[in-house]
């Protein structure tokens, strides 16, 4: 199908079609991680670019707005409406930074229903997803405790977005395509980030020990590489009792690979230090003491 939107008859209709491509953000190409942030319609006549970014989510991945305004005016200024569909992707895909989708289409019998396709791709492809990222998991007591305590102290959000505001968050997506989930995130000058373990029902170092622990390696390790120009300390905090933190000792090794320091829930002196790291840096005045 060529570059121009297209129509045919059908009971007396006209119905066009039109070609799109998402445009899509690889701040980290390396790692394979995309951010989709907007769509190009391939008009006959023009190019009709929209931006769907949320600020939040490319101050997260410090991507600044006039980058991607910048990917907007140079696909415009790019774009040639007289040659065909495949050579005026390629032309538009040449810069660094973004890349383009595979070509989609959609169609309209009338005009009114143009914005309302462009929003119903911008739910399904732009927006949905970035909700998807940041649902929550199934969480562990331990996790769940946490939570609590923060709740408790008026730290904890909901919203990921509010981790602006020195709050803290929840299942924070990172790593390849935010497939990864940092457990809670805190940012006041740098990230303060935490990952959680419960071998509260473990006895020894099994695979579902050394797969929790290395899980919460990597996550780490990729938190790291997204927010190294920031600033990132790696908390692990997990909860044992005194024979079990031995019988799980390959696992924490592995776990605390990346971590600055970690923490047994099950130590009141571990859990008042953790406390007030977190609480110190949310800005709250009080002190966590049992």
């Amino acid at each position: 199908m060529d570059a121009k939107s297209t129509k045919w008859t059908k009971e007396s209709a006209v119905v066009h079609i039109f070609n799109y491509a998402l445009i899509r953000l690889v701040p980290f190409a390396h790692r394979g991680d995309v951010l989709n942030v907007g769509l190009v319609v391939f008009k006959s006549d023009r190019l009709d670019v929209r931006l769907n970014a949320s600020p939040q989510l490319l101050n997260y991945f410090n991507v600044s707005s006039r980058a991607v305004e910048w990917i907007a005016t140079h696909l415009r200024e790019s774009d040639d409406p007289s040659i065909e569909l495949d050579s005026r992707v390629a032309r538009l895909s040449k810069a660094t930074g973004y890349t383009l989708s595979e070509i989609g289409w959609f169609t309209i019998d009338s005009d009114n229903q143009y914005e309302q396709r462009i929003s119903d791709i911008n739910s399904e492809y732009i927006e949905k997803p970035k909700g998807q990222s940041a649902k929550k998991k199934a969480g562990s007591k331990l996790s769940k405790d946490l939570r609590k305590i923060f709740k408790e102290y008026d730290v904890f959000s909901g919203d990921i977005h509010d981790i602006d505001r020195h709050r803290v968050v929840a299942n924070l997506p990172v790593g390849p395509s935010g497939k990864l989930h940092i457990d809670f995130m805190l940012k006041n000058s740098r990230y303060h980030a935490t990952e959680t373990i419960d071998f509260t029902n473990s006895d020894h170092a099994g695979s579902a020990e050394i797969k929790n622990a290395a899980l919460a390696s990597v996550t780490f390790q990729h938190a790291k590489d997204t927010l190294s120009n920031v600033g990132i300390n790696c908390y692990l905090v997990f909860s044992a009792t005194t024979l079990v933190e031995r019988a799980v000792g390959p696992a924490l090794k592995i776990a605390q690979r990346e971590a600055i320091e970690s923490f047994n829930m099950e130590s009141r002196e571990d859990k008042a230090r953790y406390l007030d790291i977190i609480l110190n840096a949310a800005g709250h005045k009080s002190l966590w003491r049992s």
